[in-house]
């Protein structure tokens, strides 16, 4: 009797299990994977018509801010020239529009892609934003501040659809008596940090090399952007034509070594190389 009972409850344990599987087989192959498949195929023709919309502006955006910085990272001449002609207020307003611009895009592509899955795009975005949130103070925004500037860089039409305030209307907006609190810190910040832009180089830096890898991600044949005018600073070479006009002391320039080494834009072996090839009777 009890071999009987135990060849019928394993006929049925094993009927039950078979039944299972049966049935998860036919519900995954029939149901989970088509849906799937159908959902991502879904999210690749979104992401496509995302960027098909929005690459072109974002990609000029990028462009025109890491220009900026480029610029002010290799010797900062267009401003001390403007500085010298009583023009510095343009170059500070100008300077602050670029990156209130860049914000405001970086805040667009945010609500674009929160239904989406696309966290290559939205990775490369935070990787930007961060080096402006990170570090010591200075020329640093923190998270919230960029969102804020970027969401009152947004104007909203008749129509409904999004776009980034100009740079004439930014412009005039600054010298309202009612400028808000955000923005007057951005032109605060940018006007100390373009008189000192020295002490802000690896931010700035930071900055520039994450904007070029933004540019290499939205336009990778560079389609748009040619890769000589999308080119990362170098870091060494730059600090090493700074010592070698003495526009900076011995001791700035190593600080501002050890910081490039902490912030992985110098590689440490390049460093010691760099120390041989300018040691006395070498240079």
């Amino acid at each position: 009797m009890s071999e009987i009972l135990s060849l019928l409850s394993g006929g049925i344990v094993g009927g039950f299990i078979g039944a299972f599987l049966g049935g998860f087989a036919k519900f995954f192959w029939e149901n989970w994977l088509p849906s799937q498949l159908t959902w991502r195929r879904e999210q690749r023709v979104e992401r496509e018509k995302l960027l098909s919309q929005f690459r072109d502006p974002a990609i000029r955006v990028a462009s025109d801010l890491q220009g900026r910085v480029f610029v002010i990272l290799s010797g900062n001449a267009h401003y001390l020239y403007l500085r010298r002609n009583r023009l510095r207020e343009y170059y500070i307003v100008s300077t602050a529009f670029l990156v209130a611009q860049f914000f405001a895009w970086v805040e667009l592509l945010r609500r674009k892609t929160s239904m989406l899955d696309y966290s290559e795009l939205t990775t490369k975005l935070e990787e930007v934003t961060h080096t402006f949130s990170s570090g010591r103070p200075g020329f640093q925004i923190f998270n919230l501040e960029q969102r804020e500037i970027g969401e009152r860089m947004l104007v909203v039409p008749t129509n409904s659809n999004l776009y980034c305030l100009g740079y004439a209307d930014f412009a005039e907006n600054m010298k309202a008596d009612d400028v808000p609190p955000c923005f007057s810190r951005l032109i605060k910040i940018t006007g100390q940090m373009l008189d000192d832009s020295l002490s802000e180089t690896i931010r700035l830096a930071r900055i520039q090399h994450s904007l070029i890898e933004l540019l290499d991600f939205l336009d990778p044949e560079s389609r748009w952007i040619p890769k000589d005018k999308r080119r990362k600073i170098e870091v060494l070479g730059q600090l090493n034509e700074l010592r070698k006009m003495k526009r900076i002391s011995l001791q700035v320039y190593g600080e501002l070594i050890n910081q490039a080494v902490e912030a992985n834009l110098v590689d440490e072996d390049a460093v010691k190389q760099n120390v041989l090839d300018h040691a006395p009777g070498n240079e």
